[in-house]
């Protein structure tokens, strides 16, 4: 009878465990989710970008439409009635003259143009790009251009923080509408480079919140130090803790550098979530699987000295697969830049493989964009899967930074979290559809009432997840198109 009681009392103990822990991979943190504008959400959609490179094979996968991205770009600057403000690393929209009659040089051209438009029209343009190098990486007939129908600042992140750049790519039509996504303001990023990104559209609150990092970069531009506070037209109440509702989904965005989010020593905090705080939080609520796509990655800091050990994602991600057993598949990019130590990070990840573990381990690929004649050839950094995006069984991020330590410690970059909405936000049980223009099922959930036992809690727990979110699934399919392509291999040898 004692044998018997312990061990019902150890099964209990195991229900209330595996409660606990569905609990925190649903609902954990406790949020309070930021109301949505019930004028505008029916308005509001998100719509995933994309560039392909010429050449390349790889279709739309089923469940996932994408827009081209130098077409939504496009699309943002005609329908803008009021303002343009553009945050990127550098801008060569124009190609080089050498390269004058190729098709591909022409949608930069046309952005350039519809922007250049945008203005004789009335629209205020406003762009922030990075003067934190030696080397000017902008086109400078561009930047004369440029100059005469906008207002243009650069940013001095080694000023500021004695590192750094200007990494980030977004941008944000009339405060309603933005692009976010790995793109850079360059012609090779709509035909030549592999980008992802997410376009907003009719979102006044997100997109606000975003205008607030474009001023605060604004701001920075024009100091020589950091300030010591600022105001509250800096702060948001858009974050981790407090994200924005809207049908199936809940999103926030978080930004680096720390710096610009809570002041020098903490003098000050806007209430931003910062970029790798975001980043961390999806892959530690992985309860079945990561899937991460970005062009490369180190846990040792790659810029300036001493190249510090930092290994927050990369502990991170061998947590998951060992302690919680999620399978863990990388996508790295092999190209023509890249770094002799990187393959060294990627085997060390890639050795953690057993049968033993649940989800398999943790499984990393490379990927190559071919050059397929002397013109992809002759263009300088590019051919590449530049893309920076993470998917899970439930939650995706689409960032603008590469993952080493210097992008999230001193670079300025912007990352978008997409989770679904969950019941402590107050998702109804009816069940509802996401304005997406991406395909994929909606479910309906339900919450129980109070359970009779520690299973049929379980069981509950399990009945009332929410749905996985129709642009969760898209872009899963598209990592799984790009995984199992021609184009992905293992890790055989060293670039």
């Amino acid at each position: 009878m004692v044998r018997l009681n312990i061990v019902i009392a150890a099964q209990l103990v195991i229900q209330l465990t595996i409660l606990a822990s569905l609990s925190t991979a649903l609902d954990s943190p406790s949020q309070e989710c930021l109301p949505r504008d019930s004028t505008t959400a029916e308005q509001c959609k998100y719509q995933i970008v994309q560039s392909m490179p010429e050449g390349l094979d790889l279709p739309d996968p089923s469940g996932a439409t994408t827009v081209p991205t130098h077409q939504a770009l496009i699309d943002m600057a005609n329908q803008a009635k009021e303002s343009l403000s553009v945050a990127s690393f550098y801008w060569w929209l124009t190609a080089p003259k050498k390269f004058d009659g190729h098709p591909s040089v022409e949608p930069g051209r046309q952005l350039m143009a519809a922007i250049k438009a945008a203005s004789d029209r009335g629209v205020r343009v406003e762009v922030v790009l990075d003067h934190s190098g030696r080397k000017d990486m902008n086109n400078p007939d561009d930047l004369v251009a440029l100059k005469q129908f906008s207002q243009v600042k650069f940013l001095n992140m080694t000023r500021l923080l004695r590192a750094g750049v200007v990494h980030t790519k977004f941008m944000i039509a009339d405060n309603k509408t933005a692009y976010v996504g790995s793109s850079n303001f360059d012609w090779r990023s709509y035909t030549q480079i592999k980008e992802i990104g997410i376009a907003l559209i009719n979102c006044p609150q997100l997109v606000q919140d975003l205008d607030k990092i474009f001023r605060t970069y604004k701001l920075m531009a024009d100091l020589k130090e950091l300030p010591s506070e600022l105001s509250d037209d800096f702060k948001t109440n858009l974050n981790m803790a407090n994200p924005f509702q809207l049908d199936d989904i809940q999103l926030f965005m978080g930004a680096a550098p720390p710096a610009f989010n809570a002041g020098p020593n903490g003098s000050y905090t806007t209430g931003r979530t910062d970029d790798i705080t975001g980043l961390l939080h999806v892959i530690d609520r992985a309860r079945h699987h990561i899937d991460i796509s970005v062009m490369n990655y180190s846990p040792r800091f790659e810029f300036g000295w001493p190249r510090k050990y930092w290994p927050r994602i990369d502990d991170a991600l061998r947590r998951a697969a060992i302690e919680r057993q999620v399978r863990v598949r990388l996508l790295f990019s092999n190209w023509t830049d890249t770094k002799p130590l990187e393959p060294v990070w990627y085997r060390s990840l890639n050795a953690i493989q057993s049968r033993a573990l649940r989800g398999g381990g943790i499984h990393v690929k490379f990927f190559r964009v071919p050059a397929f004649d002397e013109f992809q050839k002759s263009i300088p950094f590019a051919r590449v899967k530049h893309d920076k995006y993470m998917v899970t069984e439930r939650d995706l991020y689409i960032g603008t930074s590469n993952w080493t330590p210097d992008y999230f410690t001193s670079t300025c970059g912007v990352g978008v979290v997409i989770q679904p909405a969950s019941v402590s936000c107050g998702r109804s049980n009816s069940s509802s559809s996401s304005s997406s223009s991406v395909s994929g099922g909606n479910g309906t959930t339900s919450r129980d009432g109070p359970s009779s036992s520690p299973a049929a809690a379980v069981s509950a727990a399990v009945a009332s997840a929410p749905p996985t979110p129709a642009v969760v699934k898209a872009m899963q399919a598209i990592f799984e198109r790009d995984f199992n392509s021609q184009y992905a291999h293992d890790l055989d040898q060293d670039p």
